[in-house]
C-alpha cells in the first residue's frame, strides 16, 4: 500500500487523498507523486509551484528522488458493490508520447493513476495522454474494468533531486 506524505502547509482541510471525490476536478487542487517509492502527498491547495517544491525539498529524505507534481483533473470510481480485483493488472503500461519530449511533460502530460488507497496490486501509473478526453475517457474503462479508483493528473512538474 503506498504512504503518504503528511505535514505540507498547503494540505486540503479536512485532509483527503487525492481521489477522496470522484468527477470532473476544475479547483487547481494539486498532488505529488513519488515515482520510485509509490509516495504521495495529501490534496493540497492551488499555489504557487515554486513553494510547494521548496517545501517538498525540506520534507522528503535525502537520496535520489523524482517528484511529479499533479493538478488533479478527474476521478473515477468503480460501480458500488464491485468487489476489488484478485488477479494482479497484467496490461502493459503504454509509453510516454514520443511527440512529447520530457522537458515538454510539465502542463502537457495527462497521466492516469490508481488512486494510492485502492493501488494493492499492478502499477500505480496506468497510461499517459496528451489529450485531456482521452485521458479521462481511459480512467473511467479501466476503474469499471479493474474495479479501482483511478485519476487523471495534468503534470504541472517533473523534478528530481540528490
Amino acid at each position: 500500500m503506498a504512504m503518504f506524505i503528511d505535514g505540507f502547509s498547503c494540505e486540503v482541510v479536512p485532509t483527503q487523498n487525492p481521489g477522496e471525490k470522484t468527477g470532473i476536478c476544475n479547483e487547481g487542487y494539486r498532488f505529488i507523486y513519488m515515482t520510485g517509492s509509490g509516495a504521495w502527498s495529501h490534496l493540497l491547495e492551488p499555489g504557487t509551484l515554486d513553494a510547494l517544491i521548496r517545501e517538498a525539498e525540506s520534507k522528503i529524505p535525502v537520496g535520489y528522488n523524482q517528484l511529479w507534481v499533479f493538478e488533479k483533473k478527474f476521478c473515477a470510481t468503480p460501480a458500488l458493490g464491485n468487489a476489488r480485483p484478485g488477479h494482479r493488472f497484467n496490461e502493459e503500461r503504454r509509453e510516454y508520447p514520443r511527440e512529447l519530449g520530457r522537458h515538454l511533460w510539465p502542463g502537457q502530460l495527462y497521466v492516469v493513476l490508481q488512486d494510492p488507497v485502492w493501488a494493492k496490486q499492478g502499477p500505480i501509473v496506468l497510461t499517459y495522454h496528451t489529450k485531456p478526453g482521452e485521458a479521462v475517457a481511459y480512467a473511467q474503462v479501466q476503474a469499471k474494468q479493474l474495479k479501482v479508483q483511478t485519476i487523471v493528473g495534468l503534470m504541472l512538474a517533473d523534478v528530481t533531486w540528490h
